[in-house]
């Protein structure tokens, strides 16, 4: 999974809303494990539409390094 977030990253922990991965367990485990999908740890751009230009482009490189090694993971 791939997803952006309405708010940044300290939004999204155990403490607050929940992080990320527990908030998706049931989409992960409930759906894609059952159907004998492998799952692997989301990629998460936090607060995407506040974020400046630099964080918006350091997000895509990672993002495209993401998809680059994806076959390997």
């Amino acid at each position: 999974l791939s997803l952006t977030t309405g708010g940044p990253e300290h939004s999204y922990q155990p403490e607050t809303r929940g992080a990320v991965d527990l908030l998706l367990k049931h989409l992960t485990d409930g759906t894609f494990r059952l159907c004998g999908m492998e799952t692997l740890a989301p990629f998460v751009a936090y607060g995407a539409a506040r974020i400046s230009d630099e964080q918006r482009q350091e997000y895509l490189r990672l993002y495209a390094e993401r998809l680059e090694e994806i076959a390997t993971a």
